[in-house]
C-alpha cells in the first residue's frame, strides 16, 4: 500500500472529530488554519501568532484522542503547522521542547 501513512492519519483524523461536541469541532484550530494531518507536508507554515492558548488545547484534544504518545504527537503536529525554530534532528532538543510544551498544556 502506497498511501498507508496517508489513511492512518485520515482515520486518526476522522476518530479525532468524530469524539468532538459541536458543530465544527476544534472551531480554534479551524479558524487558524491548522491541518490535522500530519502525513501532508505543509508548505507554507503558519504565523506563530496564531498559535493562541485554545489552539494549544485543541491540539492537545486532538491528540489525546488519536494517541497515547500525545507529547510527541503534540510536538509532530506544532512542527508540521508552525516554524518552531526547533532543530527535530536533534533528539536532546527535541526531547526538551516537546516535554516543555507538553508541561505548560497540562
Amino acid at each position: 500500500m502506497e498511501n498507508i501513512d496517508e489513511y492512518i492519519w485520515q482515520r486518526r483524523i476522522h476518530h479525532g472529530v468524530r469524539l468532538q461536541n459541536g458543530t465544527v469541532p476544534f472551531p480554534e484550530s479551524v479558524k487558524a488554519g491548522l491541518d490535522f494531518n500530519a502525513a501532508l507536508e505543509r508548505k507554507d507554515k503558519l504565523d506563530p501568532r496564531l498559535l493562541t492558548n485554545a489552539v494549544m488545547l485543541e491540539l492537545c484534544a486532538f491528540a489525546r484522542t488519536v494517541t497515547q504518545s500525545k507529547m510527541y504527537f503534540l510536538l509532530e503536529m506544532l512542527d508540521l503547522n508552525f516554524d518552531l525554530g526547533v532543530d527535530l534532528d536533534n533528539d536532546q532538543q527535541y526531547y526538551e521542547y516537546a516535554r516543555r510544551a507538553h508541561n505548560k498544556i497540562k
